[in-house]
Protein backbone atom coordinates (compact mmCIF):
# COMPACT_ATOMS: atom_id res chain seq x y z
CA UNK A 1 0.00 0.00 0.00
CA UNK A 2 2.76 2.15 0.60
CA UNK A 3 4.04 1.67 -3.11
CA UNK A 4 0.66 2.76 -4.19
CA UNK A 5 0.95 6.02 -2.19
CA UNK A 6 4.26 6.86 -3.05
CA UNK A 7 2.71 6.57 -6.60
CA UNK A 8 0.28 8.89 -5.95
CA UNK A 9 2.11 11.67 -4.44
CA UNK A 10 4.96 11.35 -6.82
CA UNK A 11 2.27 12.02 -9.52
CA UNK A 12 0.60 15.00 -7.54
CA UNK A 13 3.37 16.27 -6.61
CA UNK A 14 4.42 16.07 -10.93
CA UNK A 15 0.71 17.55 -11.43
CA UNK A 16 0.95 20.23 -8.97
CA UNK A 17 4.61 21.52 -10.47
CA UNK A 18 3.77 21.89 -13.63
CA UNK A 19 -0.14 23.50 -12.70
CA UNK A 20 2.65 26.23 -11.02
CA UNK A 21 5.71 26.11 -13.41
CA UNK A 22 2.55 26.73 -16.40
CA UNK A 23 1.10 29.69 -14.49
CA UNK A 24 3.83 31.11 -13.28
CA UNK A 25 5.33 31.64 -16.86
CA UNK A 26 2.15 32.78 -18.20
CA UNK A 27 2.18 35.47 -15.68
CA UNK A 28 6.04 36.20 -16.23
CA UNK A 29 5.19 36.31 -19.70
CA UNK A 30 1.74 38.57 -19.42
CA UNK A 31 4.26 40.72 -17.54
CA UNK A 32 6.89 40.94 -20.56
CA UNK A 33 4.78 41.29 -23.35
CA UNK A 34 2.44 44.23 -21.29
CA UNK A 35 5.74 45.65 -21.15
CA UNK A 36 6.77 45.23 -24.21
CA UNK A 37 3.73 46.61 -25.53
CA UNK A 38 3.75 50.29 -23.56
CA UNK A 39 7.93 50.67 -24.25
CA UNK A 40 6.25 50.37 -28.09
CA UNK A 41 3.57 52.77 -27.45
CA UNK A 42 5.99 55.18 -25.78
CA UNK A 43 8.16 55.05 -28.94
CA UNK A 44 5.52 55.17 -31.41
CA UNK A 45 4.14 58.44 -29.29
CA UNK A 46 8.05 60.09 -29.34
CA UNK A 47 8.52 59.39 -32.78
CA UNK A 48 5.52 61.05 -33.86
CA UNK A 49 5.98 63.85 -31.40
CA UNK A 50 9.61 64.41 -33.06
CA UNK A 51 7.43 64.36 -37.40
CA UNK A 52 5.17 66.31 -35.88
CA UNK A 53 8.11 69.07 -34.55
CA UNK A 54 9.86 68.59 -38.09
CA UNK A 55 6.85 69.22 -39.85
CA UNK A 56 5.89 72.34 -37.59
CA UNK A 57 9.43 73.76 -37.45
CA UNK A 58 9.48 73.59 -41.03
CA UNK A 59 6.49 75.19 -41.95
CA UNK A 60 7.51 78.12 -39.28
CA UNK A 61 11.15 78.20 -41.16
CA UNK A 62 9.68 78.56 -44.61
CA UNK A 63 9.40 81.59 -45.91
CA UNK A 64 6.43 82.73 -48.59
CA UNK A 65 7.87 84.88 -51.52
CA UNK A 66 6.70 87.97 -49.21
CA UNK A 67 8.78 87.19 -46.38
CA UNK A 68 5.41 85.71 -44.26
CA UNK A 69 5.77 82.65 -42.53
CA UNK A 70 4.15 79.47 -42.92
CA UNK A 71 1.07 78.53 -40.68
CA UNK A 72 1.50 74.75 -38.99
CA UNK A 73 -0.36 71.94 -38.53
CA UNK A 74 -0.94 73.23 -34.39
CA UNK A 75 -3.31 70.58 -34.06
CA UNK A 76 -1.46 67.76 -34.86
CA UNK A 77 1.47 69.23 -32.53
CA UNK A 78 -1.00 69.46 -29.63
CA UNK A 79 -2.17 65.68 -30.48
CA UNK A 80 0.98 64.50 -30.22
CA UNK A 81 2.30 66.39 -27.31
CA UNK A 82 -1.04 65.11 -25.89
CA UNK A 83 -0.13 61.58 -26.41
CA UNK A 84 3.26 62.05 -24.82
CA UNK A 85 1.60 63.29 -21.87
CA UNK A 86 -0.53 60.55 -21.17
CA UNK A 87 2.34 57.46 -22.05
CA UNK A 88 5.56 59.14 -21.04
CA UNK A 89 7.38 58.78 -17.94
CA UNK A 90 7.28 62.14 -15.89
CA UNK A 91 11.18 63.34 -17.11
CA UNK A 92 10.10 62.75 -20.59
CA UNK A 93 6.94 64.55 -20.49
CA UNK A 94 8.47 67.51 -18.73
CA UNK A 95 10.68 67.54 -21.26
CA UNK A 96 8.21 67.47 -24.26
CA UNK A 97 6.72 70.78 -22.45
CA UNK A 98 9.91 72.41 -22.60
CA UNK A 99 9.77 72.05 -26.40
CA UNK A 100 6.27 73.58 -26.84
CA UNK A 101 7.48 76.13 -24.94
CA UNK A 102 10.59 76.87 -26.96
CA UNK A 103 8.05 76.55 -29.87
CA UNK A 104 6.00 79.30 -28.35
CA UNK A 105 9.31 81.50 -27.71
CA UNK A 106 10.09 80.82 -31.30
CA UNK A 107 6.53 81.60 -33.33
CA UNK A 108 5.88 84.59 -31.15
CA UNK A 109 8.79 85.99 -31.51
CA UNK A 110 9.58 85.56 -35.14
CA UNK A 111 6.31 86.33 -36.08
CA UNK A 112 4.88 85.70 -39.42
CA UNK A 113 7.50 87.76 -40.45
CA UNK A 114 11.41 87.57 -41.66
CA UNK A 115 13.85 88.50 -38.64
CA UNK A 116 17.34 89.35 -38.39
CA UNK A 117 19.67 85.84 -38.87
CA UNK A 118 20.94 86.08 -35.60
CA UNK A 119 17.47 86.16 -33.67
CA UNK A 120 16.17 83.53 -35.71
CA UNK A 121 19.22 81.69 -34.81
CA UNK A 122 19.11 82.31 -31.19
CA UNK A 123 15.66 81.26 -31.06
CA UNK A 124 16.25 78.09 -33.39
CA UNK A 125 18.86 76.66 -31.13
CA UNK A 126 16.99 77.37 -27.76
CA UNK A 127 14.35 75.11 -29.39
CA UNK A 128 16.35 72.98 -30.60
CA UNK A 129 18.53 72.41 -27.13
CA UNK A 130 15.46 71.23 -26.27
CA UNK A 131 14.84 68.67 -28.35
CA UNK A 132 18.11 66.99 -28.16
CA UNK A 133 17.37 67.08 -24.48
CA UNK A 134 14.36 65.03 -25.28
CA UNK A 135 15.58 62.92 -27.63
CA UNK A 136 18.18 62.32 -25.09
CA UNK A 137 15.98 61.39 -21.94
CA UNK A 138 13.27 59.10 -24.51
CA UNK A 139 16.51 57.10 -25.45
CA UNK A 140 17.76 56.72 -22.05
CA UNK A 141 13.65 55.81 -20.91
CA UNK A 142 13.86 53.45 -23.67
CA UNK A 143 16.52 51.83 -23.23
CA UNK A 144 19.38 52.82 -25.48
CA UNK A 145 22.68 51.64 -25.51
CA UNK A 146 25.24 54.22 -24.95
CA UNK A 147 26.25 57.65 -24.71
CA UNK A 148 23.89 60.97 -24.97
CA UNK A 149 23.81 62.35 -28.43
CA UNK A 150 25.59 65.23 -28.90
CA UNK A 151 23.82 67.13 -31.38
CA UNK A 152 21.03 66.49 -33.13
CA UNK A 153 22.06 68.01 -36.95
CA UNK A 154 25.47 68.20 -38.81
CA UNK A 155 25.37 71.44 -39.59
CA UNK A 156 26.97 73.86 -37.13
CA UNK A 157 24.40 75.78 -34.24
CA UNK A 158 24.94 79.61 -36.02
CA UNK A 159 23.98 78.42 -39.27
CA UNK A 160 20.64 79.34 -40.42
Amino acid sequence: MSVQWSSLATVIGGTLAALVGGVLGGVISRRHESGRWSRDRRMEAYADLIRSYADVYNQIADLDDQGRRGKPDWADWTRCLAVVYMVAETGVARQARQIDIAFYDLTINAGDRRIARPDWVALRNALEREVLAFVNIARNELGALGPALPALWGRPNDQA
